[in-house]
């Protein structure tokens, strides 16, 4: 079945950035009050969730060095009101920065058991150099994992699947979980597809998983609907861009679409990130408010690690708001499967 073609301009990257690195812009900024007034709206008194799920793998720096996700969720709890349950996010993880080269001659009895499933799109997801490399960056893993942050899955070959049939997904949900449970992962219960390329045998394969809830579509503005087999669908929103085009709410699409605007408008360097990272935290909040005022389905905040500041700028700015919750894609199924009637509005 071929996917529909969402009626928003999308620009996929050729090569994902696979975790986060260097330093994080504004990091110490104190929450300020949004740009327009908040509140009210037919669904005042329902949780407002702000999703914020990165498509990435921690990389293998120890902790002490930090590997970017820790900053992260450091930062959006550092202003926290008393009381309030932390805040957190989801990462969805490629399995296949945790394997080593299959097909070599001279790997252990242990590497063997790290070795990967052919064929690989070696550009996008490059193996491990050795398993003490596969180690350090599990050890990141379950280090976020007790903290509260939501592991989920991205796969493990990070291939374009538009066109797989249900054996080649199950193939990479088994060999995601064999990786996994080497390494003592959480099993994920949330799934993103790699290019956002999803079809109906990727969902039979899924449920057949026991896979909750799946992250991968373009969409508008309502809140999850269930998928036949069972799973929620959290769909990517919309949002409105300079010079007022709508375009898929995904970092590297955003980047693609608002970093010539800022070269146009003679910004460079260090001065052209500010523009468009600014242009990122406005139509985030614009979307934000809409859907605060409104009904309030959830707010997907997605990527790979890009515009770290402005995403940091509106987290600051709504997670202490009434009834909002920014929080992992795992708690906002907890709430729908307690409130089904919500699915569509």
């Amino acid at each position: 079945m071929r996917r529909p073609r969402p009626a928003v301009l999308l620009v996929l990257p050729l090569v994902l950035l696979i975790s986060v690195t260097g330093q994080l812009v504004s990091g110490d900024t104190p929450p300020a009050t949004p740009a327009a007034p908040l509140g009210g709206g037919t669904g005042a008194g329902r949780t407002q969730f702000v999703l914020l799920g990165f498509d990435a793998t921690p990389g293998p720096k120890p902790r002490v060095e930090d590997t970017g996700f820790h900053y992260i969720y450091e930062s959006i709890n550092r202003h926290r009101a008393p009381g309030r349950p932390p805040n957190s996010f989801t990462l969805f993880i490629s399995t296949g920065l945790l394997q080593l080269q299959p097909g070599r001659s001279r790997h252990t009895e242990e590497e063997r058991a790290f070795e990967g499933v052919l064929p690989r799109n070696q550009p996008v997801i490059g193996y491990a150099r050795d398993v003490s490399v596969i180690q350090a960056r599990a050890a990141n893993v379950r280090e976020l994992s007790a903290r509260g942050v939501e592991i989920g899955s991205h796969a493990v070959r990070h291939a374009h699947g538009l066109r797989f049939d249900e054996a080649t997904w199950r193939t990479e949900l088994v060999d995601h979980e064999r990786i996994s449970e080497l390494l003592d992962l959480p099993r994920p219960v949330g799934f993103r597809a790699p290019f956002l390329e999803y079809n109906e045998a990727m969902y039979t394969a899924l449920a057949a998983h026991g896979t909750r809830y799946d992250a991968s579509r373009p969409g508008g503005r309502a809140w999850p609907t269930r998928h036949p087999s069972g799973i929620w669908l959290f769909s990517i929103p919309n949002v409105i861009v300079p010079p007022g085009r709508r375009a898929l709410f995904f970092d590297d699409n955003l980047r693609e679409l608002l970093l010539p605007l800022a070269h146009a408008a003679g910004k460079s360097g260090r001065d052209a990130e500010r523009h468009i990272d600014d242009a990122y935290y406005q139509a985030a909040m614009a979307e934000f408010q809409e859907r605060y005022r409104g009904e309030r389905p959830p707010f997907l905040i997605s990527g790979h690690g890009n515009f770290r500041g402005g995403i940091l700028r509106v987290m600051r700015n709504v997670c202490g708001l009434p009834d909002v919750r920014c929080a992992t894609f795992r708690e906002a199924v907890e709430y729908l499967d307690a409130h089904p009637e919500l699915a569509g509005r």
